[in-house]
């Protein structure tokens, strides 16, 4: 009896179909991408930038105001979704690499090293990667949203200490 592969994806820009034996697929390369900005990666109009190489110099903080009467929507849809509006919001922050010089297949687990601070009781922090093209559409490939007080785990919650 043939055992079927623990993952099927299909990979957009080559139109096809791929098994692996794992999630993440062995031949897939683990890179690190970096943000960074002066201070100013409110929207996709600010200067956030998103690097393969560690930021030459530590950024300063970036910063918005949060008002919960006024939240960032999330369609729940698991289609790709064109998150341009929103990245036109002050509210949030944008980090944006240079135009990719060639075709880049992302595949695989996707991990985020966040390091936050908030004012609020709690907080959700949400990390999207998306795809932007040339008119500036920026189409979601994949978000993680963790709040604060889960952020060891679900069966450890535990709120940030105030200061």
């Amino acid at each position: 009896m043939d055992q079927e592969p623990r993952a099927t994806y299909y990979v957009v820009g080559s139109n096809e179909w791929r098994t692996s034996e794992d999630w993440t697929p062995a031949e897939a390369k683990v890179s690190n991408l970096y943000l960074g900005s002066n201070g100013r990666a409110n929207s996709s109009h600010g200067d956030g930038v998103l690097k393969l190489e560690t930021p030459p110099r530590r950024s300063p903080a970036d910063t918005y105001i949060y008002n919960p009467e006024d939240p960032v929507a999330d369609s729940g849809e698991r289609e790709p979704e064109n998150m341009r509006k929103h990245e036109l919001r002050c509210d949030i922050l944008v980090y944006t690499s240079d135009v990719l010089e060639s075709d880049l297949t992302v595949a695989g687990e996707l991990s985020c090293e966040l390091f936050a601070a908030s004012t609020g009781v709690d907080t959700d922090w949400v990390v999207t990667l998306s795809d932007v093209d040339d008119l500036g559409n920026s189409i979601k490939l994949s978000n993680y949203i963790v709040r604060a007080k889960y952020r060891n785990g679900l069966d450890s919650p535990e709120l940030p200490i105030l200061s």
